[in-house]
């Protein structure tokens, strides 16, 4: 009977918790968007039209420029101009994981496969990432 009201008191423990994580992810996100709001929408096609075309391919643009976007829980609706010590940073309060870390180890898989150039620590904007993809 000890061990059943134990393991119910640590079930609704650990929902409480997952409640409080899910609202603060939930603040988080909406911290991390506020800057998208107002946007006037640019089509993906016109960003690398107007800025990449010339040095790299469609596909490869479109699969870096999404994956990074859905790394950081954001709309692929992202500038050249976002940096990662601006639009892309969680907020300072945040209690989880820092999505720049995946977007990282995502780059450096990336580089391992040689689909990335340079030097991953200079990469400060989505712009960089764009221009550090290589053409294949």
């Amino acid at each position: 009977m000890v061990t059943l009201i134990v393991a119910l008191v640590g079930a609704v423990l650990l929902a409480g918790f997952a409640v409080v994580l899910s609202g603060t992810e939930g603040d988080r996100r909406g911290a991390r968007t506020r800057h998208l709001q107002g946007r006037e929408p640019i089509a993906l096609k016109d960003i690398y039209s107007e800025h990449y075309a010339a040095q790299v391919r469609w596909d490869d643009f479109l699969e870096v420029w999404t994956a990074v976007a859905k790394l950081l829980h954001l709309d692929p609706q992202l500038l050249p101009t976002d940096t990662i010590a601006n639009e892309l940073r969680p907020p300072e309060d945040s209690l989880t994981e820092d999505e720049i870390v995946d977007v990282h180890d995502y780059l450096k898989d990336l580089r391992v496969k040689g689909r990335l150039n340079g030097d991953l620590e200079k990469i400060r904007s989505m712009d960089d990432i764009a221009r550090a993809l290589t053409r294949s």
